[in-house]
């Protein structure tokens, strides 16, 4: 059996952890959700740098300007 005392600190730790683990959990959830819009931002800024290189690309040799 336990000390009476223990037992009251092991509760008040596990009461104390709780609020700490909901954070906890709501901050590795935004990390995630944020990791994917940066990664979408990301393919999207290589997709409209590929378009406008692949457009100067076809407009100079269109124009003879290259």
């Amino acid at each position: 059996m336990s000390h009476p005392a223990a037992q009251d600190r092991i509760k008040a730790v596990q009461r104390e952890a709780r609020p700490t683990t909901v954070v906890n959990l709501r901050s590795v959830e935004s990390y995630g959700e944020s990791g994917n819009w940066f990664a979408s931002i990301k393919v999207v800024a290589i997709i409209v740098f590929v378009v406008v290189g692949l457009s100067c690309a076809y407009w100079s040799c269109a124009t003879g300007t290259a």
